[in-house]
């Protein structure tokens, strides 16, 4: 593009009497906000290097196919382009990073990998969409978009790596503070619904739903209903500590129970 502007002010200000100077290449830029100035001319040899090139035989023609190649890629060159970003992308750092936990947990969510490595939150989430389209990660869950997604290598899993990722799975949750929050709550009250536990933690009560469904998924709890549609009070889903349980739940790492453990 550069080159196709020094052939422009070529053939609009030199001439007989009127050599390529810098002054009125100058002169010529300062005309259009579109054309290069000096300063970036010096990034590609100067002007009299580029003057040069200019007056070599089919330069300005080669120049004009590239500027217009450039400004009207095809489809292959705009997924090639995209190809080339990607793959600058998941070699940086951060990816390598990510890639190395993953590798050595088998399988991890964001928040985990934000743990490990002690990064801010939203960190790990904005640089796994760049592994997973690379090919270089797979999603677990039902979503990418879940804020529960976890991912882990392509290929198949061996039955070790599965049990490792899913105990690690069940700790982060059981060792999160939404999780934690909502499992003392069932423990102090044996028996509570997402409005209750949204009133006492704060939540939102779709949080709190979403909490006691994944405490129930560890065995930690059992769902029921109680009352009747229509009559006063109406039906209500109410949330019960597993029956026959202490409460006290042991996560010890390598050797977990997941659930409670009995009296």
């Amino acid at each position: 593009m550069v080159l196709v502007k020094v052939g422009e002010f070529l053939a609009e200000e030199v001439g007989r009497g009127r050599p390529a100077s810098q002054d009125r290449y100058q002169e010529w830029s300062a005309r259009d906000p579109d054309r290069p100035s000096l300063a970036v001319l010096q990034n590609y040899g100067g002007l009299k290097t580029l003057v040069a090139k200019a007056a070599k035989a089919g330069a300005l023609a080669t120049a004009h196919e590239e500027a217009k190649r450039e400004s009207e890629p095809t489809r292959e060159e705009l997924a090639a382009r995209e190809q080339a970003k990607l793959q600058e992308l998941v070699s940086r750092p951060q990816a390598k990073e990510i890639l190395r936990i993953v590798t050595e947990r088998g399988e991890a969510g964001a928040r985990e990998i934000e743990a490990a490595l002690g990064w801010g939150n939203g960190t790990a989430a904005n640089w796994l969409p760049h592994l997973r389209r690379a090919g270089l990660i797979v999603c677990t869950t039902a979503s990418p978009v879940a804020r529960n997604a976890r991912y882990r290598l392509p290929g198949a899993q061996t039955k070790e790596a599965k049990e490792a990722a899913e105990r690690r799975r069940q700790e982060e949750l059981l060792q999160h503070p939404n999780g934690q929050a909502t499992l003392r709550l069932l423990q102090e009250r044996g028996e509570v619904t997402s409005a209750e536990v949204a009133k006492a933690s704060g939540f939102s009560q779709g949080t709190a739903k979403t909490w006691l469904s994944r405490l129930g998924e560890l065995g930690l709890g059992t769902r029921h209903f109680q009352g009747i549609s229509g009559q006063k009070g109406g039906r209500k889903v109410v949330y019960q500590l597993r029956a026959g349980a202490s409460g006290e739940v042991d996560t010890t790492r390598g050797n977990i129970h997941v659930g409670i453990i009995p009296k």
